[in-house]
């Protein structure tokens, strides 16, 4: 297999597979289903210590966070 490792912004990942954030949860939901130790990294949503509010209607769903 070819080499897959890749330089982001000066980190160094073994591959470029990165799990979007909110689609991946935080990686445990997954880590029955597949080895996430293969993956790249995970990307995760940001904190701010204020508060913030999501996207504007129209939702598909609205739900608690």
């Amino acid at each position: 297999m070819g080499k897959l490792s890749v330089n982001l912004c000066g980190i160094t990942l073994d591959n470029p597979v990165i799990p979007a954030s909110g689609t991946f949860g935080y990686g445990y939901e997954f880590a029955e289903l597949y080895d996430i130790n293969v993956l790249g990294t995970f990307s995760f949503k940001g904190t701010t210590k204020d508060a913030r509010f999501g996207n504007p209607t129209p939702r598909i769903a609205e739900c608690t966070a």
